[in-house]
């Protein structure tokens, strides 16, 4: 309650509300561990056809990030799926964290050419290639939002889009 007096004086009242605590954020994250699906854009802008290395190795890779490992540690845990997007083509891959470890790519296992051996990290992911691509015109065309192609590892929260995907899987 807030009232001004004549003489310009501002009166403000606040009283307390009580608020029932929230749900603490593990029983969140363990109410949607059914749902925990995440997003990768391959990035190949400094190294075409690095999406083929990373599905025959089984790994997401990242390349030339100081954080790369922060990067792809952002919570992804062993079962959670994955969809590999490749610019340009769309959705190329589901699968499926094996470990949850992001470690440094050793020198000979890069898929990146000009990796150094201190700058490729890698998610060991078990990746089943898509027969056809989803596009992301696709994806935004159905559930009215696209994906996170400015991302290059993120969680999808948006219900509709993991439906939509899982609804449309085509594992080769």
């Amino acid at each position: 309650l807030y009232r001004r007096r004549s003489d310009g004086t501002l009166f403000l009242d606040i009283e307390p509300i009580n608020l029932d605590p929230p749900a603490s954020p593990s029983a969140i994250e363990e109410a949607s561990d059914c749902n925990r699906a995440w997003f990768f854009n391959t990035n190949e802008t400094y190294g075409p056809g690095a999406y083929a290395r990373m599905l025959e190795r089984q790994v997401a890779a990242i390349e030339g990030y100081s954080d790369g490992g922060h990067v792809l540690s952002r919570g992804a845990r062993p079962g959670d799926l994955v969809y590999a997007y490749r610019n340009g083509t769309g959705i190329i891959a589901r699968g499926t964290v094996v470990n949850g470890d992001v470690q440094l790519a050793e020198p000979k296992q890069t898929v990146f050419p000009e990796a150094t051996g201190d700058n490729e990290w890698h998610l060991r992911v078990d990746w089943t290639p898509f027969k056809k691509p989803m596009p992301n015109a696709e994806v935004r065309k159905v559930t009215g939002t696209g994906l996170p192609v400015r991302s290059t590892f993120a969680r999808l929260w948006n219900g509709k889009v993991r439906q939509f995907l899982a609804s449309h899987e085509q594992p080769g």
